[in-house]
């Protein structure tokens, strides 16, 4: 946004009432939100304190800071980059393009992880394997929410693996971390663990010219499957269920949308308790299983 169509009025709300519509101009979703967070981020303050305080001006730095935010968001890099965090839980992550931005569904499952574990284990100390930690979202609220507990998390991003670390290094959670370098596809890790999680790639490659132009900013090693189905990383969790988990060992699992049916069709003969739970929309999201 250039100091022309900006305006004259250096006042927060006429710079909002200038930002908010040229994003949506470039087609960015909730584009008057995204400017508030924005011009709150430049600010630091609340998207409340920007109303609070509508008539402030702000200075020459504060314009020109604002303004490369939001010429970013313009280009729809995601609002969770630019910002730099990301809310997860009980917990806040440095987020960047090393790694997936966490999302809302991925809460879902660590919550359901933790209200079976609690059940199940109410004295803690469960080994967890997770497959894919991106930021690590999963395995540090598991550690933050279940005390005793350790997790061991794998990835094949070098990079992702480093972004966890920081994440766990800045929570004091690293001492019960265990971080691996490792192709799931190609070998499992060693050792038997009592649960097993991830939320892997399962978007279909297929569904790329549909997506939104956000996710070009997300690692597509992360997001994308090299099959059309979306299956790869399931079926190969299936072949390594029972190698992977101690006896009575738990799976919880992230899936994609219409991928329920598939699902159940690989776990049911392998697990004696297989259910596919939906998230908050009402679509199929969450495989919980137990080994016999």
């Amino acid at each position: 946004m250039s100091d022309t169509a900006a305006g004259a009025d250096w006042a927060l709300l006429a710079i909002l009432q200038s930002a908010w519509p040229w994003l949506e101009r470039r087609g960015v979703p909730n584009a008057r939100r995204d400017a508030e967070e924005l011009l709150a981020h430049t600010l630091g303050c609340t998207r409340l304190d920007l109303y609070l305080d509508h008539d402030r001006p702000l200075t020459a730095d504060e314009r020109t800071r604002f303004r490369d935010l939001l010429q970013r968001r313009g280009r729809r890099e995601p609002l969770q980059y630019i910002l730099g965090t990301v809310p997860f839980r009980s917990i806040d992550l440095v987020v960047d393009s090393r790694a997936l931005i966490p999302r809302p569904e991925t809460e879902e499952l660590v919550g359901h992880l933790l209200e079976h574990e609690r059940a199940l284990c109410p004295v803690g100390g469960q080994r967890i394997l997770e497959v894919g930690t991106g930021s690590g979202c999963i395995a540090l609220s598991i550690l933050k929410e279940l005390p005793g507990s350790r997790v061991t998390s794998l990835d094949v991003s070098r990079d992702a693996l480093t972004l966890c670390r920081e994440n766990a290094l800045r929570l004091s959670l690293k001492e019960s971390l265990e971080l691996v370098h490792c192709d799931f596809l190609s070998g499992f890790p060693d050792g038997r663990w009592d649960v097993l999680v991830s939320n892997p790639p399962y978007v279909s490659p297929d569904l790329k010219p549909g997506l939104q132009p956000e996710l070009g900013f997300e690692p597509s090693q992360a997001l994308f499957t090299r099959d059309a189905e979306g299956l790869e990383f399931y079926r190969r969790m299936a072949c390594g269920v029972h190698t992977l988990l101690v006896p009575g060992g738990r799976i919880y699992l992230e899936i994609g949308h219409g991928q329920g049916p598939a699902i159940l069709e690989l776990f049911s003969p392998l697990l004696a308790h297989c259910s596919v739970l939906p998230d908050l929309a009402g679509r199929e999201r969450i495989l919980l299983g137990r080994l016999p």
